[in-house]
């Protein structure tokens, strides 16, 4: 039993079906919060609200997986295979956050089949659907003429949205563009703020962008 008051509360009602109150358990114990760090258990946790219905159960579960375990080395192995079944679980549901994730797996080839082009698709809907990596992650692929014909002018746009919805990745890339003229007019101080936006936040790269002459650093990739 656990003893935070608050992780009886959520194992209880748990126990009594509750899918989210699973996922709000497994969480705790992957967070560094009140309960000690237990990735078998989360697992536990995330499947129970995962095989209940919870997309946000399947999302958790398959970055478990994807990842593999903790440094204890308790419980299975990596397992993408099954991260991206989880992932395309919780996408078929509308979650965009398992999209996203499904996203980088079909992008790399890791645990399904190679499929750029159906990466870029997923994350467009996870950006329609209001998420803000998404967007970053298309404007990345565009950028890159991965999966998608090049099209600097549409990666900057996905990046300012991105920015806008509160992703650094985001912010950084569209300072990147900015900074060289990619898809947007050349406009140095316009770079400078965002990138100075970022370092206030902690960003080290950003910080370290601020630090050097951006004409001495050609060539920047985005992240």
């Amino acid at each position: 039993m656990e003893a935070d008051s608050g992780a009886i509360w959520l194992s209880k009602s748990c126990e009594a079906g509750s899918a989210a109150d699973c996922h709000a358990l497994g969480v705790m114990y992957t967070s560094g919060g009140d309960l000690p760090g237990d990735d078998a258990r989360a697992a536990e946790l995330f499947g129970k609200a995962c095989d209940r219905g919870n997309a946000d159960g399947c999302v958790s579960l398959g970055h478990l997986l994807d990842r593999g375990w903790g440094s204890d080395g308790r419980g299975l192995a990596t397992d993408k295979a099954r991260a991206a079944e989880l992932f395309g679980n919780a996408c078929n549901r509308g979650n965009a956050a398992g999209c996203v994730s499904l996203s980088f797996l079909l992008e790399e080839g890791w645990g399904s089949a190679k499929d750029a082009a159906r990466a870029v698709e997923l994350f467009g809907n996870a950006c329609n659907r209001g998420n803000a990596a998404g967007c970053v992650n298309l404007g990345r692929l565009y950028q890159k003429g991965r999966g998608v014909t090049k099209d600097e002018t549409r990666a900057a746009g996905l990046y300012r949205k991105g920015c806008d919805g509160g992703e650094a990745a985001g912010c950084f890339n569209l300072g990147v563009a900015y900074a060289e003229g990619r898809g947007v007019p050349r406009d140095d101080t316009r770079a400078k703020e965002l990138f100075r936006n970022l370092c206030d936040k902690g960003d080290e790269a950003a910080c370290l962008t601020l630090l050097h002459s951006y004409s001495e650093w050609p060539g920047a990739l985005p992240r």
